[in-house]
């Protein structure tokens, strides 16, 4: 449909968001079946993907380079340092109000669409509470730098207050969920890299961004 549709500028970029199973919707609808043919569907998906890649044949269609393309391109335009850093980023945090903004039933202010624990960051009445912004950082950052600091998925991170906040409080219990499957995504996407550069070291030669842009 991407590739076809003339209406569809061919430079337009494509972004795949997964939608976030809550509590509440596993609970109504189960989500074990969905799961296991959503796994089955990325493996082969995942599979072109990677012969392709080797072959350096780019003419997969849109979603397939979409769904896996962005977490190599990650890997492969980190920033390296000839020195331990001492200074990280509130991992995939954005700045809340700055990047996204979603506005509540009742004219509350969060972070973004799918935050629905974080506390919120002002109201359609008075704007955005930078001091509340402010808290909102402050508080994740002291809460999360005992565990962050001694991890070696620091710098690839991209969890973010999404998977850290429950009923507007920080829950260490909700994170450390979401770090463990942080890192087993990134330890499998770091081999597949290595796997995919051994045979073709310049396969992704073509993600690379543009600093000087």
């Amino acid at each position: 449909f991407l590739n076809g549709e003339q209406w569809i500028a061919k430079h337009f970029k494509l972004r795949i968001n997964e939608v976030f199973q809550h509590d509440h919707f596993k609970q109504k609808f189960g989500n074990n079946d969905a799961t296991e043919r959503r796994r089955n569907i990325y493996s082969k998906l995942y599979l072109k993907y990677k012969n392709s890649i080797i072959n350096k044949n780019f003419e997969l269609p849109t979603v397939c380079n979409e769904l896996f393309e962005s977490s190599f391109a990650k890997i492969h335009n980190r920033t390296l340092y000839t020195y331990p850093h001492k200074i990280y980023p509130l991992n995939g945090c954005c700045i809340p109000g700055l990047c996204n903004l979603f506005v509540g039933c009742n004219g509350e202010l969060k972070t973004c669409e799918k935050t629905r624990g974080a506390s919120d960051i002002g109201s359609l009445t008075d704007g955005i509470d930078t001091e509340a912004v402010w808290n909102l950082m402050e508080d994740y950052s002291k809460k999360s730098i005992s565990s962050c600091k001694n991890c070696w998925a620091i710098g690839l991170c991209s969890i973010c207050f999404v998977k850290s906040y429950l009923e507007g409080k920080f829950s260490s219990e909700h994170k450390k969920t979401a770090c463990k499957a942080e890192r087993a995504q990134l330890l499998r996407t770091l081999k597949e890299f290595c796997s995919i550069t051994e045979k073709t070291p310049d396969a992704f030669t073509h993600l690379e961004t543009n600093n000087d842009a």
